[in-house]
């Protein structure tokens, strides 16, 4: 909002509006001061006594000081400072919505609200999501009392809420930006996870395809919607959304291991293979990259080993065939699982996964090689 400097004459104008008595004169005195602690006890006094009228002028008197008593030197003294700050604006507003009022106002509400999000923030770097939240959330209410609306605020009480696992708030919060029209992407990501912890399965995928609507040139809007919908398993919605991001974006490597995996998980191995083979064209060195097309032909190899370890004890050279067809594939595995520890040295998953299908290839010094190393690391 913008910042209103209200000059000493108006200054002078406001603290003369109320009737004069003693202890409102000695508030205006003690705040002209800069004696703020007196003040708060003046304008304590004076809203006690009879003869002061409560009136606009008098509670923005009230607001004036107490915005002054909100500042963190205050902080244990007056511990409910902006509260009472933010009551009696309000209520110099409520008996006065004139432009003057208005106008007069405003500098304090933009002073208060500043002290509600810096206390936020500080809070917020304490770890105290919580109670940063609740700030962010005065502040925002703060700023309503000029007829302005502080998304930014807003938004932080929703980061902070899920920060501090309200959930509940933290998606009251989201919603409230995204009817809003709030565009920032965060808004409608979070919000489709937040669906999902609460098993709104279609609408998270509603809100992805709302992130995609509202940022259609944002790479990241299509990846993360591709990828919670895998997550949600709907294969057929990550399949349409892939489709749409490659002709915007053929160079997107993350994207073709997400359709790789929907189609893997949807039991379509060759075109599971295809999408694989794409995000390694496109990103070889990427230890992801590797780690999940070695992963996919270690998955297609043991099904077809399963199946001959199954076949009938007669069935001898069927046996011996599938095997060999399953070695082939394994051979397609490792050189990209090779990659993938080159790029993760202690990864020790990917180390096994080498040893059992060294040892399933008769590379015995290679196994030995490997379960040395792994017994290391695990401190055998």
């Amino acid at each position: 909002m913008k910042k209103i400097i209200t000059s000493t004459l108006l200054l002078a104008l406001v603290l003369g509006a109320s009737a004069q008595n003693k202890m409102m004169r000695e508030a205006q005195k003690n705040y002209s001061g800069k004696k703020i602690p007196e003040a708060v006890g003046a304008i304590r006094a004076a809203m006690l006594d009879p003869t002061t009228p409560l009136d606009a002028a008098t509670y923005l008197v009230q607001a004036r000081i107490y915005v002054a008593a909100s500042d963190a030197l205050f902080a244990n003294k007056f511990p409910q400072a902006e509260d009472t700050a933010y009551a009696a604006l309000k209520m110099s507003l409520s008996l006065d919505n004139s432009d003057k009022n208005k106008f007069l106002a405003e500098s304090e509400i933009g002073k208060l609200s500043t002290a509600l999000y810096e206390k936020g923030s500080v809070v917020y770097t304490e770890g105290n999501f919580s109670r940063a939240a609740d700030f962010y959330q005065k502040a925002y209410e703060t700023i309503l009392l000029a007829e302005q609306i502080d998304t930014g605020a807003l938004f932080n009480v929703a980061l902070c809420a899920e920060k501090a696992e309200d959930n509940a708030r933290a998606l009251e919060t989201y919603e409230q930006l995204a009817g809003m029209g709030y565009r920032n992407i965060i808004v409608y990501q979070h919000l489709a996870l937040l669906y999902e912890k609460a098993e709104r399965t279609d609408d998270a995928s509603r809100m992805l395809d709302v992130s995609i609507e509202i940022f259609p040139d944002d790479s990241m809007a299509y990846l993360i919607a591709a990828n919670e919908n895998l997550v949600l398993d709907k294969h057929e919605k990550v399949v349409a959304i892939g489709k749409a991001a490659a002709e915007k974006f053929p160079v997107f490597p993350l994207l073709y291991i997400i359709l790789g995996a929907s189609y893997q998980n949807s039991g379509d191995m060759d075109n599971a293979e295809i999408n694989y083979r794409k995000a390694y064209e496109q990103n070889s060195d990427d230890y992801q990259t590797n780690f999940r097309i070695g992963a996919f032909y270690v998955e297609k190899g043991n099904k077809v080993k399963t199946a001959a370890e199954n076949l009938p004890l007669d069935a001898g050279e069927l046996y011996n065939s599938e095997q060999a067809r399953a070695k082939e594939i394994f051979l397609k595995a490792i050189p990209h699982l090779v990659k993938a520890l080159e790029l993760s040295p202690d990864n020790l998953a990917v180390m096994k996964t080498l040893r059992d299908l060294y040892n399933f290839i008769k590379e015995g010094d290679k196994a030995a090689e490997l379960n040395s190393k792994i017994n290391t690391l695990e401190g055998n």
